[in-house]
């Protein structure tokens, strides 16, 4: 198993070789190992796009950098072409988060972190404090956040900071044909009920 404490594990961030602008390598607790860099990217995704032999690592793959096979490999696709069509302060891991477009993008990941902490209700000490990657750990303060916070003042539900959904729904359709996903433990909000 590989542990991502630096960047010879974390490999390239950009396609063209550009080490991370904000941090090349992690200072870490954990003892750094050579690993695979193409270790399980074939088994987190489908055929196509992301098997492209220009895709080095699963982080690459994760972060939408790979093309199809025999596409142009200068190209970024999916989530970070947005990030980099807005680019200003949501070009950047560390500057992104206090771009408001940032929130319209990445609104849908907190509906679902949402269900997992209602359905799952862990612990805050489930929050890993070690063997993580510098920065991530259950007490560091989350890079690019002002004022300051720690990962764990988010490991909380969203109704404890006033975030409500209107529906329990995650989309309109499964991708295939079956009803959507329904997250019964959700906390909704009324129409009409919105406090101003």
């Amino acid at each position: 198993m590989c542990v991502l404490c630096s960047s010879l594990c974390y490999v390239l961030i950009e396609r063209t070789g550009n080490v991370g602008r904000l941090c090349v390598r992690f200072d870490c607790e954990c003892r750094v190992r050579v690993c695979d860099r193409n270790a399980h990217k074939t088994g987190f995704h489908v055929p196509g796009e992301r098997l492209s032999p220009v895709c080095l690592s699963f982080n690459i793959a994760l972060e939408g950098f790979c093309g199809r096979p025999g596409a142009d490999p200068n190209h970024r696709w999916f989530h970070n072409k947005i990030h980099v069509l807005i680019d200003g302060s949501m070009c950047c891991t560390a500057t992104a988060s206090n771009d408001p477009l940032f929130i319209l993008h990445h609104t849908f990941i907190d509906k679902i972190f949402e269900c997992w902490l209602k359905t799952y209700n862990p612990s805050p000490e489930e929050y890993p404090d070690k063997h993580v990657r510098p920065g991530h750990s259950r007490y560091s303060f989350i890079v690019g956040i002002i004022p300051l916070a720690r990962n764990i003042d988010f490991f909380t539900p969203l109704t404890n900071f006033g975030v409500y959904y209107d529906n329990k729904i995650f989309g309109r359709y499964a991708e295939d044909g079956r009803p959507p996903f329904y997250c019964s433990k959700m906390d909704t909000i009324m129409k009409g009920s919105y406090y101003y």
